[in-house]
C-alpha cells in the first residue's frame, strides 16, 4: 500500500516495506536542510568601501583640515524642523555597483533634540513604512533601547553620543538626520541588500553629499517585512562610523567595524553568530586583518567578538573612548587599555582563553558575562586522545599575529612537552605566549603561563585533558611565527580505546527520513564490543537532524531539540532486545547544518560506567524520541554497503531492518535505504584482565625487558620483565656514565611475568639506563627522570 501524505513543511514520501517485513509504516521526508545565514539575503556592508573612494577620502581630509584650522562654517543651516516638514536630500543609488547621487523628497516623521527621522515620500505613499514602523523607530532611535542595553532609558542616538562621542555636527544644528528610503544596490543579484550606511561625502561643503550629519537606512523590501530590530541594529552600527569620522582621519577597519559591532550589542541587540570559531582556518587569522571578499562576514565576527571581549574587561565609557583616540591599530587599543590598568598582551591571552573555555571558574577573565555571548566556544586546532597513542612526533605549526592555536591532549599520564620557535631566537620567542590548562583525572583544574622554550616540561600524574593555548601576542605585526613541538606520555591509565564508525561522514542520496512525532520512534545500529579484556562504552557520537532545521518548517527555530540515547542488548532474532541504558540528551549544537555533511555531537558516558561495563559481545546503540513534541527528529542515513547494521521502530512498534525499507513518492519513484546505516559512533575502552601464567606457557615466550611506565617520570616508575625459564636474575640501574645507581633485583627467580618499582626521588633529572641479566640473556633500556 502506498499512502499519499501532504504537509506544508516539505515534499513527503511514504515508507514501503518489502514482504520480509509484515507491518507497513509511514514516515515523512523533510525538504532540504536550511541554514538561516545561507538562505537569507546577505547584508552588504558598504560603509567601509564607500569611505575608501577618492571622493570620500578627499571629503574627510577637508573636514579634518577645517576642524584643525577652525574654518568650518557651522550653523549656516541650523534651522530646526517641525513634524510634517518636507525637504529634498541627495541620496545614493546603485550603491554596491556604480554609486551615484540623486535627489528625493522626504517628510519629517519624528524629531527630538538629537535627531530627525525623515521618510522618503514614495515609501510613505507605497505603505512600505507604516505609522507603526515610525513609532517603533522613534522609540528606539530617540527615546529608549531594549533591556539588554547599557542604558535602556536612552535611545540609540543618545547612547552612541554618550559612549562614543559627538558626531561631526557639520551643519551646526546639533541633530543627526536619519533618512529612510529604498537604497538601490545596483546589479541583478537579489541575494543581498544594503541595510544602511554613512559616507564622508556628506562632510564636505563642496562634495556630492548634503553637508549634514546623515545616516541612511534601507526600507526595501519594506521595514514591515523584516524585523525592526534589524533596522535598529544597523542604525546603531552605522552611527558609530559617523561619530568616528569626527575623531579619526583613517581608522583601521578592524577597529572601526569592531566598535560598530559592539554598538549594536551596547544598545541591546544580539551579536552575530560567531561561526568563525568553528574552524581553525578562520580563527588563526591575523587579529587586525580585514580580508573583505568572501570572508568579510567572518571579519565582522572576529572584530565584533574581540571588541565585545574588551567590553567585558573595561567599562562602556572606556571602550567608547577608543573611538575618540586618534591612534590607529594596537596603539589605539593600548592607550585606553593601559589607562584601565590592563596589559594588551595579557588581555589578548585571556581573550583566546575565554573563547575556548567561556567559564570563569579558573579566572573571571575567562568567561563572557553578556548573555549575547553565552554560547561562545571554539574547537581545538588539534586534539589527541592519549588512549590511542603515547607520543606526538615533532610537529610544525604557524600562528598568525594576534591569533591562536589550541593544542589539546586528552587522557594522558606523566606528560612531557617540548616546544620552541622554528628559528630559536629570543625576539621570536617573545612573540609567543603559552598558557597551559590542566584538568586532572579527579576534576581538579589549574593553569599556568610559560615562556618559550619549553624543554622537557613535565606534568606528573593522570590528566583528563592538557591544553596549550598558544598566542601570538604581537598583534600589530603582519608576520606569522613558526613553532615546533613534540610530546610523550605514559601508558594510558584508563585502558586501550577503540573508536568504531560505520558512516562516511555524509548523508546518502535520498537518505533522509523522519521518526515521526510518536514517542516510541527510535533507530539503532549494531556494534561488536571489543574483546581482549573488560570493555566499557565511554562515549557515543550522534548526528540527528530536527524538523525545525528544514525549509518550510513551521516549528520555531528555538524549539527544544531533545532525544533519548539508548543502548540495547541483541535479541535472539538479531534485532534490538532488552534495554541496557537510557539517557535524556539535549542537542548542544548551535551551528547550522548542511544537506550532505553529518555534524556529530558527543555524549560523555564516563559517569555511567557501572551500567556500561561488562557488556555482551554485541549491542545496539541509537536514539529515540523524547516524548511527543512537534520538533521531531529526522535521520540522515549514510552510505555503508558492508552489511545491514541498523534498525528502525516501525508503526507497529516492532524493529524493521533499515535495508528492508524504501521510500516511494506519489509518482512511484523509489528511494531504497539498502546499503545505508544510521550514523552512530562509539568509543570503547578496554582494560586487560589478569591472566594466569605458568612455566609451560612461558616456555614458548621470549626473554623480555619491557619499557618502564610511566616514562618520563618524576619520582616513581614500574619496570616489567618476563622470564621464560627459571634463572638467576639481576636488574641494575646506571647513569649515562655507566656508574651503578641502584641494584633492584639480584636473586634466583622462577619463570613468570614480573615488575619492580624504582624510586628516583633522590636522583637528579636526566637519562638513566636499566639492564636485566638472566642466565645468558641480557637487555638494556633507557628511562628519563624529570623533576
Amino acid at each position: 500500500m502506498r499512502i499519499s501524505l501532504s504537509l506544508c513543511l516539505a515534499a513527503l514520501f511514504t515508507v514501503c516495506l518489502t514482504p520480509a517485513v509484515a507491518q507497513d509504516a509511514t514516515r515523512q521526508i523533510p525538504d532540504t536542510p536550511r541554514n538561516s545565514e545561507i538562505n537569507a539575503p546577505d547584508v552588504l556592508h558598504i560603509t567601509d568601501r564607500l569611505a575608501q573612494t577618492p571622493a570620500a577620502r578627499e571629503a574627510l581630509q577637508v573636514f579634518q583640515a577645517n576642524k584643525q584650522t577652525a574654518t568650518q562654517k557651522a550653523g549656516t543651516t541650523a534651522i530646526r524642523q517641525s513634524l510634517g516638514d518636507r525637504a529634498t536630500f541627495r541620496v545614493m543609488k546603485n550603491v554596491a555597483t556604480n554609486p551615484s547621487w540623486e535627489e528625493k523628497s522626504f517628510t519629517l516623521s519624528a524629531t527630538s533634540a538629537v535627531a530627525n527621522i525623515w521618510v522618503e515620500d514614495g515609501e510613505l505613499s507605497l505603505g512600505n513604512v507604516s505609522d507603526a514602523d515610525i513609532v517603533a523607530l522613534e522609540d528606539a532611535l530617540l527615546l529608549s533601547t531594549p533591556a539588554a542595553s547599557v542604558d535602556p532609558a536612552r535611545g540609540i542616538v543618545e547612547n552612541n553620543n554618550f559612549y562614543f562621542g559627538n558626531p561631526p555636527n557639520i551643519d551646526g544644528d546639533g541633530q543627526l538626520d536619519i533618512l529612510l528610503y529604498d537604497i538601490s544596490e545596483g546589479g541583478s543579484n537579489n541575494n543581498f541588500f544594503v541595510a544602511g550606511f554613512v559616507t564622508p561625502e556628506d562632510l564636505s561643503p563642496t562634495g556630492n553629499g548634503n553637508f549634514k550629519d546623515i545616516l541612511y537606512l534601507d526600507t526595501n523590501p519594506g521595514i514591515s517585512s523584516r524585523p525592526i530590530t534589524s533596522v535598529l541594529a544597523t542604525a546603531a552600527h552605522e552611527y558609530q562610523h559617523l561619530i568616528h569620522y569626527n575623531y579619526d582621519l583613517f581608522e583601521q577597519t578592524f577597529i572601526n567595524e569592531g566598535l560598530s559591532e559592539w554598538a549594536e550589542v551596547m544598545n541591546g541587540y544580539p551579536s552575530r553568530t560567531m561561526s568563525f570559531l568553528s574552524d581553525p582556518a578562520t580563527y588563526n587569522i591575523r587579529l587586525l586583518e580585514w580580508e573583505s571578499g568572501d570572508n568579510i562576514l567572518l571579519d565582522y565576527q572576529r572584530a565584533g567578538l574581540f571588541t565585545g571581549y574588551l567590553a567585558e574587561r573595561m567599562s562602556p565609557e572606556a571602550l567608547g573612548a577608543i573611538t575618540r583616540n586618534p591612534n590607529r591599530g594596537r596603539r589605539g587599543y593600548e592607550e585606553i587599555i593601559n589607562q584601565q590598568g590592563l596589559d594588551f598582551e595579557e588581555l589578548l591571552k585571556d581573550y583566546h582563553t575565554a573563547n575556548l573555555l567561556n567559564n570563569g571558574s579558573l579566572d573571571p577573565a575567562f568567561q563572557y558575562l553578556n548573555p549575547t555571548y553565552a554560547n561562545i566556544g571554539t574547537i581545538p586546532t588539534t586534539e589527541v586522545d592519549g588512549q590511542f597513542a603515547t607520543e606526538t612526533p615533532t610537529t610544525t605549526t604557524f600562528i598568525e599575529a594576534g591569533a591562536v592555536s589550541y593544542l589539546v591532549w586528552d587522557n594522558v599520564a606523566d606528560f612531557v612537552l617540548n616546544m620552541d620557535t622554528i628559528d630559536p631566537f629570543d625576539a621570536l620567542r617573545a612573540r609567543i605566549a603559552v598558557r597551559v590548562l590542566l584538568e586532572k583525572a579527579n576534576g581538579e583544574t589549574s593553569f599556568e603561563d610559560l615562556p618559550l622554550p619549553l624543554e622537557e616540561t613535565y606534568y606528573a600524574g593522570d590528566y583528563a585533558s592538557l591544553t596549550l593555548i598558544v598566542t601570538h601576542v604581537k598583534a600589530e605585526l603582519t608576520s606569522r611565527v613558526g613553532l615546533t613541538y613534540n610530546a610523550q606520555w605514559g601508558t594510558p591509565v584508563n585502558g586501550i580505546a577503540t573508536a568504531v564508525q560505520f558512516d562516511n561522514g555524509q548523508v546518502a542520496s535520498d537518505g533522509f527520513f523522519s521518526l515521526g512525532s510518536d514517542a516510541d520512534g527510535a533507530v539503532a545500529t549494531r556494534f561488536d564490543v571489543p574483546d581482549g579484556g573488560q570493555s566499557t562504552l565511554q562515549e557515543v557520537s550522534l548526528s540527528p537532524y530536527f524538523v525545525n532545521q528544514f525549509n518550510n518548517s513551521t516549528v520555531p527555530d528555538d524549539a527544544p531539540r531533545d532525544l533519548t540515547l539508548k543502548v540495547w542488548e541483541t535479541g535472539s532474532d538479531g534485532r534490538p532486545g532488552a534495554e541496557i541504558f537510557s539517557l535524556a540528551v539535549t542537542d548542544p549544537r548551535t551551528t547550522g547544518i548542511s544537506s550532505s555533511a553529518l555534524n556529530h555531537f558527543s555524549v560523555d558516558l564516563t559517569p555511567y560506567q557501572d551500567q556500561l561495563s561488562n557488556l555482551p559481545a554485541t549491542i545496539f546503540i541509537g536514539y529515540a524520541e523524547a516524548g511527543n513534541d512537534p520538533n521531531y527528529m529526522v535521520v540522515g542515513a549514510s552510505t555503508y554497503a558492508t552489511e545491514d547494521r541498523s534498525f528502525v521502530v516501525l508503526s507497529d512498534g516492532n524493529w524493521g531492518a533499515l535495508w528492508d525499507i524504501q521510500f516511494s513518492d506519489s509518482g512511484a519513484q523509489e528511494f531504497p535505504l539498502q546499503n545505508t546505516v544510521v550514523p552512530v559512533r562509539a568509543l570503547f575502552v578496554t582494560t586487560s584482565l589478569p591472566v594466569a601464567i605458568d612455566d609451560e606457557v612461558l616456555a614458548d615466550n621470549r626473554f623480555e625487558l619491557a619499557t618502564n611506565f610511566p616514562n618520563p617520570f618524576q619520582s616513581q616508575t614500574t619496570i616489567p620483565y618476563t622470564l621464560p625459564t627459571a634463572s638467576a636474575v639481576k636488574l641494575v640501574v646506571y647513569n649515562v656514565l655507566g656508574q651503578e645507581v641502584q641494584t633492584l633485583i639480584d636473586q634466583f627467580q622462577p619463570a613468570g611475568n614480573y615488575s619492580v618499582t624504582f624510586q628516583a626521588d633522590s636522583l637528579p633529572s636526566g637519562l638513566y639506563l636499566y639492564t636485566l641479566e638472566a642466565g645468558s640473556n641480557r637487555q638494556t633500556r633507557r628511562m628519563t627522570v624529570v623533576h
